[in-house]
């Protein structure tokens, strides 16, 4: 009976040594495209290589389908969907990190980095107090009461962030427009006045123009947190004409002052501008904007190391988008905003938006030829509303690195958040900051 016993042994030993081998993570990286659907993915991909080509995010290993229904509904906003990836729960449309008006907010995945001893930023090219990035550092009962959000986000630079980056400069400085509400006057001359205040007492690096915080000093020695507003709200769409900043270069400048500080790392990245094309059915901003968010996704697998956890996911998608038939294979570029030419309809459609036509208003006109096409030109909406609504079918998700094994199958998107938490939480605790950090 000895001889079987040691064979049990040591294959519980080699058991043992391979959990033992499971690399520590060095870090997670979650990307968020708003409003980014399945369909709106192909139309990218068609737009750009044709529909036999490939977007650089095919190359991630792992993928799954993901559930999106809120609490109070089977079609989620945005600032619900992100409470779910941010905390794992679900929450009522319009909550920002709570699940319903009042209740507490659980842990966010940046609490729970930072229990670690991790490095944490959130880079957008929304405004920061949008629904997707602040549902990740702020509760609010509401997700367009932006005055406020801006006044709750400062006191979360330093203990929940390292850095935050985006557009909202206008909800963070003073205003005199008299169509201001009195209240939220105050709000914004209160958040003025605490930024100035921490920027005077060396707590915090505030940067509204992108050359300076592109040429700062940056390392772990400097450990003030980092605030970057390049924008009065959202950043204008790439194709409208080249913006400075890039979404990747604000990625890649969060990713250089994060791993300076010699810690692992979490950051949050939205590519929010597709959602906001996609509720005016502009298909070229729209996909355009799916690309800004594939190039963030390509650099980011080909820049990370191997131990650094890699998701990208969408909440929602938005105006239901659609490629029609039949065009011929190698269609590709602007073709995709015009009509076929075998049957006159459109190619690219959506089920809702600005792009239909008004009860007992004949259709807006539209782009008939090359030529005629601008950025904003809108395609068909099957039914006339001023925004296009959002849509409850499942989305993707895809990932590698550590932990990304679970991508499979049919998840909710619950499910991310308790993925990125695993990863964040297998590895030992990193050395507590610095002494000074916040």
């Amino acid at each position: 009976m000895r001889r079987p016993i040691r064979i049990v042994l040591a294959v519980a030993a080699l058991g043992a040594a391979g959990l033992r081998a499971a690399p520590a993570p060095e870090g997670a990286v979650l990307v968020v495209g708003d409003g980014i659907s399945v369909e709106l993915l192909t139309a990218a991909r068609i737009y750009k290589h044709g529909a036999q080509g490939r977007l650089d995010l095919e190359r991630l290993p792992y993928t799954a389908f993901v559930r999106t229904w809120s609490a109070n509904s089977m079609v989620t906003d945005s600032s619900s969907a992100a409470t779910a990836l941010a905390r794992g729960i679900k929450a009522v449309n319009g909550r920002v990190g709570i699940p319903e008006a009042g209740a507490p907010g659980p842990a966010s995945l940046l609490d729970i980095a930072r229990a670690r001893g991790w490095s944490t930023g959130v880079v957008t090219d929304d405004s920061v107090t949008g629904g997707t990035p602040a549902s990740f550092f702020v509760e609010d009962d509401a997700r367009k009461a932006y005055p406020r959000i801006a006044s709750k986000t400062v006191p979360q630079l330093g203990p929940r962030l390292d850095l935050l980056l985006g557009g909202g400069r206008a909800y963070f400085r003073e205003s005199n427009d008299p169509a201001v509400l009195p209240a939220d006057a105050d709000l914004l001359r209160a958040t003025a006045s605490a930024l100035a205040a921490r920027q005077a007492d060396g707590t915090l690096r505030v940067y509204t123009e992108w050359e300076a915080f592109a040429s700062r000093k940056r390392g772990a020695a400097d450990a003030a947190p980092v605030l970057g507003l390049f924008a009065d709200d959202t950043f204008s769409y790439v194709a409208d004409g080249p913006r400075t900043p890039a979404l990747l270069d604000l990625v890649q400048e969060a990713i250089a002052e994060l791993r300076a500080k010699g810690r692992p790392f979490l950051l949050i990245v939205e590519a929010g501008l597709a959602d906001k094309a996609a509720h005016m059915n502009e298909g070229m901003r729209a996909l355009n904007e799916v690309l800004e968010m594939d190039a963030v996704i390509g650099w980011l697998d080909q820049h990370l190391p191997p131990g650094v956890t890699l998701l990208a996911t969408t909440d929602h998608g938005t105006g239901g988008a659609a490629i029609n038939g039949y065009l011929p294979l190698r269609a590709s570029g602007n073709t995709l905003f015009l009509a076929n030419p075998s049957n006159g309809l459109p190619i690219l459609s959506w089920a809702t938006g600005p792009g239909g036509a008004k009860e007992g208003e004949p259709a807006p006109t539209r782009a008939r030829k090359p030529e005629e096409l601008q950025p904003g030109s809108r395609q068909a909406g099957a039914a006339y509303t001023g925004s296009a609504m959002h849509t409850g079918g499942d989305v993707w998700l895809i990932g590698r690195g550590p932990g990304s094994e679970q991508v499979r199958g049919f998840l909710d998107n619950t499910d991310v958040f308790r993925i990125l938490k695993s990863a964040i939480e297998s590895g030992a605790p990193a050395a507590p900051p610095a002494r000074g950090e916040r």
